[in-house]
């Protein structure tokens, strides 16, 4: 099971939802896992009762119920038909900074708004809160992920300065979502659908989405590009 984690105050939930689709569409079974204080994928799912942990959606498992990543594992241990696991976390309570070698692929993801950069900067403060000098050394790759980027004042590399006395290393390749009113429309119409369409969105959007599927599941972009379009046909049938 390929594992991939995200972490970061800022709603990624239709990102992580499409992404989920398009790797569903290529034949694997996938779990989306809820791990933030903000509910953001929860609250963006259509869930038929409170009472669910897990639900199905659009073709892939979507989990809301877990407070501590051990809890999910132990889901995992008797539910292990998954291929792809996607986390997005900002609970400092769910999981350690140990957990995150437990994944292959790490994310930050944040827009440019102070409380996303804050709050995201508290989390991560308080996971690696706990350790030594020489756990220090030994640093954790994660791979940026621009929300909603616009021309601002802002440093390009503000995020990584404020974080330069944790353990993190970065990518040398940051994905960059730019803010567009179409994408923002797709996702509220989605969320009050109840469906998942990725027909109408921004070229750069479908790039991320294409890119980022490939790099968690191991797929080449030629395997994906056409799962791409097949998703989206299937939007244009569904009027969406």
């Amino acid at each position: 099971m390929n594992k991939a984690l995200f972490v970061g105050a800022t709603d990624i939930s239709d990102l992580l939802q499409y992404i989920s689709k398009v790797i569903a569409s290529s034949g694997k079974r996938v779990l989306l896992v809820d791990g933030t204080n903000e509910l953001y994928i929860e609250y963006g799912t259509p869930i038929p009762s409170p009472e669910l942990k897990v639900i199905e959606y659009e073709g892939f498992d979507v989990a809301v119920g877990f407070d501590h990543l051990s809890e999910l594992k132990s889901f995992l241990n008797k539910n292990q038909q998954y291929d792809q696991l996607i986390l997005h976390c900002s609970k400092d309570s769910f999981l350690t900074k140990e957990d995150m070698n437990w994944f292959e692929f790490k994310y930050i993801a944040t827009s440019q708004e102070k409380i996303s950069i804050d709050k995201t900067v508290e989390f991560l403060n308080s996971i690696f809160v706990q350790r030594d000098a020489k756990e220090e050394e030994t640093k954790i790759m994660f791979t940026r992920i621009h929300i909603n980027s616009i021309d601002s004042n802002m440093a390009e590399d503000y995020l990584e300065t404020v974080l330069f006395s944790l353990p993190i290393s970065w990518s040398e390749n940051p994905y960059e979502l730019l803010y567009d009113n179409v994408d923002y429309a797709v996702k509220v119409n989605n969320q009050n659908d109840g469906k998942i369409s990725i027909r109408r969105l921004s070229r750069n959007f479908k790039k991320v989405i294409q890119w980022l599927s490939g790099e968690i599941t191991g797929l080449e972009q030629k395997e994906i590009k056409p799962v791409m379009k097949q998703v989206m046909r299937r939007s244009f049938v569904w009027g969406k």
